[in-house]
């Protein structure tokens, strides 16, 4: 099992949680090279990938009136250029009958839960 995020501290976490059976690789999903890298890191150690999950996970909470662009173009640069970055990056990897999954989390629904 491959797990990559773009934090070590947490990334190293959930390594240490899963065990051996698990490596981390630091990877930010909207950049190419990190995807690059990753994808090298699979192909020499497990060679295909049978399953894929992409969880896009990211934003920046801000009230409606107050978000910036800069707010924008991260939760869209995580949640959307990196999902297909990262599918789009395993394609050769994947074997025949491979699965993939694709899962978000929830924003914040009520504006009390939105920091200020």
């Amino acid at each position: 099992m491959f797990l990559a995020g773009c934090r070590q501290e947490p990334l190293d976490a959930a390594v240490a949680e899963i065990g051996p059976a698990a490596t981390g690789v630091r990877a930010d999903v909207s950049v190419q090279t990190d995807l690059d890298d990753l994808y090298s890191v699979v192909r020499e150690e497990a060679g295909r990938i049978g399953v894929l999950v992409a969880h896009a996970g990211s934003a920046v909470p801000q009230r409606l009136g107050e978000i910036t662009e800069e707010a924008i173009d991260a939760t869209f640069g995580t949640n959307v250029k990196g999902t297909i970055l990262t599918v789009q990056k395993a394609l050769p990897l994947l074997s025949d009958g491979a699965s993939i999954v694709l899962t978000d989390r929830p924003a914040p629904s009520a504006p009390d839960r939105v920091p200020r």
